[in-house]
């Protein structure tokens, strides 16, 4: 028989966690890769919230140019691509991002911490946990109550 071992990092991506703003750091950016149809490109990245009673809870997103909305479909969070301009923004100590056209080098997004968002959705008939917004580190502190 084996044994499986289960961190509680792992643990934690079965629980829908209560819906608050986290600070969670981006640990990966993928490449740009072309969809099945050729149409849009997607990068995926990943978030971990790095403090509090959901450390290590893991979400990633995929954003792709041919979205336009926040999407869940099945467990695959899907932004549109121009969402990662808020990503960045937030990664600058920016409430929101500028109006100037900008290149963005999605290396300069690792390792951040943010804060972001995570809300509560019932998907296909069960509740998920989807990241909805990015704020700058240290935001929470400021943040409105609910």
């Amino acid at each position: 028989m084996a044994i499986i071992h289960f961190t509680t990092a792992d643990l934690l991506q079965t629980k829908v966690i209560d819906a608050d703003i986290y600070p969670t750091e981006i640990i990966s950016v993928g490449d740009p890769k072309k969809s099945n149809t050729g149409k849009s490109f997607s990068i995926a990245v990943e978030f971990v919230i790095v403090d509090g009673k959901y450390k290590g809870k893991q979400k990633t997103i995929m954003f792709n140019d041919g979205v336009s909305g926040n999407n869940i479909f099945g467990d695959i969070q899907m932004m549109p691509q121009t969402m990662l301009a808020n990503v960045y923004a937030a990664v600058q100590g920016k409430s929101e991002p500028g109006t100037e056209e900008f290149s963005l080098d999605t290396e300069e997004l690792l390792h951040k911490v943010i804060d972001v968002f995570w809300a509560t959705d019932a998907v296909e008939g069960r509740l998920t946990n989807k990241i909805t917004q990015f704020h700058p580190h240290g935001y929470a502190k400021s943040a409105p109550a609910f």
